[in-house]
């Protein structure tokens, strides 16, 4: 019933499950069913990860690098990533991700960068007129 990919994280769910086992002295019989059960249910988070898009910023200090960075990336962007209409003019207006539950990108003009202020769910990157096809690029890379 499983598919090839679901194979694969069951065997990997079920070798983490003995190992626990092992480590803990337990002597315990997995259910091979609520395995299965589990690694579809985990399977469908993934899922359901890669199918949502990835939301991009933009952060730049004029309304015409604004709409410059914003045409490259609809040039080039495919469906995985949805350009946020939002105008920043300073990095901090968008750095704070308590109300982001996926994982959003922020190109930022690299006058207004500032390293570090980067999360597990906000990945900045700097650029300009001469890198935006580059950080593009790396942006298709990472899908």
């Amino acid at each position: 019933m499983l598919n090839e990919e679901q194979r694969a994280l069951y065997l990997e769910v079920h070798e983490i499950l003995e190992q626990w086992r092992k480590q803990n002295n337990l002597f315990l019989r997995w259910n091979e069913n609520s395995i299965r059960k589990l690694t579809i249910s985990l399977s469908l988070l993934n899922e359901h990860k890669r199918k949502s898009p990835i939301e991009v910023f933009i952060v730049a200090p004029s309304d015409f690098r604004y709409l410059y960075y914003r045409q490259q990336l609809e040039d080039i962007l495919g469906e995985h990533f949805s350009i946020s209409n939002i105008i920043c003019k300073q990095l901090r207006e968008i750095v704070d991700d308590t109300f982001f539950c996926t994982q959003r990108i922020i190109l930022c003009d690299s006058s207004l960068y500032q390293e570090g202020l980067g999360s597990e769910k906000t990945i900045i990157y700097p650029i300009t007129f001469q890198t935006i096809h580059t950080v593009i690029d790396q942006l298709k890379k990472q899908i």
